[in-house]
């Protein structure tokens, strides 16, 4: 009787501790799920440019920039010259069309972003790539490295440039311009009453000598001349002694001449550290008919029975672009100091901006 009296004791004790155990843990699995707090070092104020999701809004303070990066677009036409390997370059350049087994008419339009960052007493200048508007008179093209052998010339016809969206640039003036770097500086002397409308880049000038691997950019620009902003991160930040970087922005042509942000910080500490330039592409050889030929003669889903000629198109490697660092471009604009100054420039008015508030 003893022994059935502490069995039953026993199992109200042990009754008892599972009712504890039970109330203990129901109450905690109907909570939300919480998560650890952030690291201290998250968001931290270190005086160098941020490699992570900025913490807080950014969109009002990227507004501020809309309006000051624009479209630009050129439209060039040639007159281009075949010629057949051997021609003797000087009968060739004393009457380019009579030697020629080829004549015919190409057009090369291009677009690229351009940046507004003065606007002084009714002197407004934009920064831009060299190779956007370096259209030449003439261009030759050679079979051989020597330059022996003429393989065409392309004769300028005609030419527009305009910057879309400013009336007063519908034709504007290259202030300085430099093919090997790739930086210009255009724009044009307008009307004071006018001027005070446009709006200059609203971001201070940034130091890519503090750009490390993995900082985390904004890009602004027209590829395929469509406004868009992206992001990217940062490699090989020291590239060409200190003069570009690489990011892996995938956006096609067009962003040549956008301009790349970083925070310092966190908002609205934005900084201009760079300018897009060029994407990684290959050359690939495609097969093209006679620009010659008559389009209604061609139908499509029909053979076609006219001469086919090679040509060369670029293969862009999507994911790898290359920007010029804002140490460079602002050395290519304190280098031309004298001519920009014949100009009207005032030197101490580039990229003197305030950062948004």
């Amino acid at each position: 009787m003893r022994c059935f009296n502490n069995d039953i004791k026993n199992r109200k004790k042990k009754m008892f501790i599972v009712f504890l155990l039970l109330i203990t843990i129901f109450p905690q699995s109907c909570n939300k799920v919480s998560h650890a707090p952030a690291p201290a070092e998250f968001g931290v104020k270190d005086n160098i440019y941020d490699s992570e999701f900025p913490a807080k809004p950014v969109s009002r303070y990227l507004e501020k920039m809309v309006g000051t990066v624009k479209l630009l677009s050129t439209f060039s036409v040639y007159n281009v010259y075949s010629y057949d390997e051997g021609t003797p370059s000087v009968l060739i350049k004393k009457d380019p069309e009579k030697y020629a087994y080829q004549t015919y008419v190409e057009e090369k339009p291009a677009n690229g972003t351009a940046t507004i960052i003065y606007n002084r007493n009714g002197l407004v200048a934009l920064l831009t790539c060299a190779h956007i508007i370096d259209t030449p008179d003439t261009l030759i093209k050679y079979f051989d490295e020597d330059g022996q052998s003429i393989k065409s010339i392309h004769i300028l016809e005609r030419q527009n440039r305009l910057i879309v969206g400013m009336d007063e640039f519908q034709s504007f003036k290259i202030f300085i311009m430099d093919t090997k770097k790739d930086i210009a500086l255009i724009g044009n002397k307008i009307p004071l009453k006018k001027s005070v409308k446009i709006p200059v880049f609203p971001f201070k000038q940034g130091n890519a000598d503090d750009l490390s691997w993995g900082t985390f950019t904004y890009l602004f620009g027209y590829p395929k001349g469509k406004q868009m902003l992206s992001r990217a991160i940062v490699s090989n930040p020291h590239r060409n002694n200190g003069a570009s970087f690489v990011i892996d922005a995938s956006l096609p042509r067009g962003i040549s001449g956008g301009v790349v942000l970083a925070l310092r910080d966190g908002p609205p500490n934005f900084e201009l550290v760079g300018m897009v330039n060029a994407v990684s592409a290959d050359m690939a050889k495609i097969l093209v008919p006679d620009r010659r030929m008559n389009s209604k003669n061609y139908r499509p889903g029909r053979p076609y029975t006219g001469k086919i000629y090679a040509k060369s198109v670029p293969r862009i490697s999507y994911g790898i672009e290359y920007a010029i660092t804002i140490n460079a471009i602002t050395k290519f604009i304190e280098d031309n100091k004298e001519k920009l100054e014949s100009f009207g420039f005032d030197m101490n008015g580039f990229f003197k901006t305030n950062s948004p508030k």
